[in-house]
């Protein structure tokens, strides 16, 4: 349930929207769920990986050797070895 409000604390993050008590509030509630475990994951980068990553767009360009995620839309999540959500994502190959 927690997921889509990150979701919504990243963009506003990403608007600038997110400061003062807000910010700190944003801040603890991470701070807690990695303390419970719960991390996230997908950065632009990483060789595409189907069982933990949606592909929501692709595109292929001769630059890349493998599929290559080059936009994360919502960062993923995984609990210990179990994925919550898989990170949406962009894929060049």
């Amino acid at each position: 349930e927690l997921i889509g409000t990150l979701d919504d604390l990243d963009r506003a993050a990403e608007h600038g929207d997110l400061t003062g008590p807000a910010l700190a509030l944003a801040e603890n509630l991470r701070a807690a769920l990695e303390r419970l475990g719960v991390v996230s994951f997908g950065e632009v980068g990483e060789v595409f990986n189907p069982a933990e990553q949606e592909a929501l767009t692709h595109a292929e360009d001769e630059g890349y050797e493998h599929p290559t995620v080059t936009a994360v839309y919502q960062p993923g999540y995984r609990l210990g070895d179990r994925v919550i959500r898989p990170a949406r994502v962009g894929v060049t190959e």
